[in-house]
């Protein structure tokens, strides 16, 4: 006897779809880093800047954070692992395995011959040869207040705060050994930014000074730096503050001027600041006077901080284009456009990088380009 179909299944069957819907949404979110996209690769379609395309590197999985480029090599820090690319032929020189990593991920530094970096887990930090990728040293473990979340590093040491309590630690670049550890400041930290023989940090409106070769407290202004997280130029910290750009004296903490915009990408070029707020605009700012030198909307939300070579201006869009600009007066000169036309929504897995001569651009996915003369 042949059994009919019965609307009592029915529930059963609805329960096992939206299961195996589950089950393959588990998969795509533990394989997504190893599937940069779903669609096309991206590529340049169209291109009339000065620069020409040299290369384009596909690494083996997406970018976590900007290009860094230092000499003749590029590094890309990737959801797992470290690779470092010739800058003139975009041959990989050598892959480093490092674990897999969140997005954004800024801690990855260079210092002479070396190329540093957090792997996986956080709690240390290695060294590798920037020749062939070989293993160094690692940082001695020491954090007792949890995973690095800020590092910076100078001629001579490597410097990480983790936690709450607010302890810095430093350890020598060359074979990663203790210096010193600080007192607990009671605090977390934005950032930290080696100065000569100081380290500066910003918490919560108050910035602290430690020497750097010690580690003792030095300095402390409380209440004085209200703000996101600082950009330092020289004498001056750059803070986003209640929808302004805000621009005060290091050593006083007095404002010496504002702008009505608050800035997501910022950066400080020949004594003119660039910086970009969440709208479409562009704009140059006087850095001694404060004065609005030009401002340009771009049919795109800015993706990257400037980038300077040779006089012109780089940026990238969230449409997937570079524009090049003059950096005077903001006129446009050019473009690349790519495919697909968009970026990846993360703050700082994208961006542009130089070595004074070629322009290096990563778009959040896993393809790096370069365009040089």
């Amino acid at each position: 006897m042949t059994k009919g179909f019965s609307s009592s299944n029915i529930p059963l069957m609805l329960f096992g779809l939206i299961g195996g819907l589950l089950i393959l949404a588990l998969v795509g979110i533990l394989l997504s880093p190893y599937l940069p996209f779903l669609g096309q690769p991206r590529s340049v379609s169209n291109s009339t800047i000065v620069l020409a395309q040299n290369w384009d590197f596909v690494a083996p999985t997406q970018s976590v954070y900007l290009p860094l480029a230092r000499g003749d090599l590029v590094l890309l820090r990737t959801t797992n692992s470290v690779v470092a690319i010739d800058a003139e032929s975009g041959t990989a020189r050598w892959n480093y395995l490092a674990g897999s990593r969140s997005i954004p991920d800024p801690l990855i530094f260079v210092n002479g011959d070396s190329v540093f970096f957090t792997p996986d887990n956080n709690w240390t930090m290695y060294a590798v040869d920037g020749n062939d990728g070989k293993f160094k040293w690692q940082l001695q473990r020491g954090f007792s207040d949890g995973q690095i979340t800020g590092a910076a590093i100078d001629d001579t040491r490597v410097y990480v705060f983790s936690g709450r309590q607010g302890i810095v630690w430093a350890y020598n670049l060359k074979d990663g050994t203790l210096a010193w550890k600080s007192q607990s400041l009671h605090t977390g930290f934005y950032n930290i930014t080696p100065r000569g023989d100081k380290l500066i940090m910003f918490n919560n409106g108050t910035m602290f000074v430690l020497d750097s070769n010690t580690g003792y407290l030095s300095k402390m202004m409380e209440n004085t730096f209200q703000g996101g997280s600082p950009w330092i130029f020289d004498d001056q910290v750059y803070q986003a503050f209640r929808s302004e750009l805000v621009v005060r004296n290091i050593n006083t903490g007095a404002t010496e001027w504002k702008q009505s915009k608050e800035p997501i990408y910022l950066t400080v070029i020949d004594d003119i600041v660039y910086f970009s707020p969440r709208d479409k605009s562009l704009s140059a700012v006087d850095r001694g006077s404060g004065q609005l030198l030009w401002e340009k909307y771009q049919d795109a939300v800015p993706a990257s901080a400037v980038t300077n070579i040779s006089g012109k201006g780089y940026l990238m869009l969230t449409s997937g284009v570079i524009v090049e600009f003059d950096l005077k007066s903001g006129d446009e000169i050019g473009r690349v456009t790519t495919t697909p036309a968009s970026t990846s929504p993360n703050y700082l897995n994208k961006g542009l990088a130089t070595n004074d001569k070629e322009l290096f651009a990563t778009f959040g996915d896993n393809t790096l380009f370069a365009f040089g003369k």
